[in-house]
């Protein structure tokens, strides 16, 4: 497993979630 392209992909959702919020 790749722990790098996990994280990458929580940072990704919690910024668009945060645009969506925003």
């Amino acid at each position: 497993m790749d722990f790098t392209g996990v994280i990458t992909s929580i940072i990704d959702l919690i910024k668009t979630c945060i645009q969506a919020f925003g």
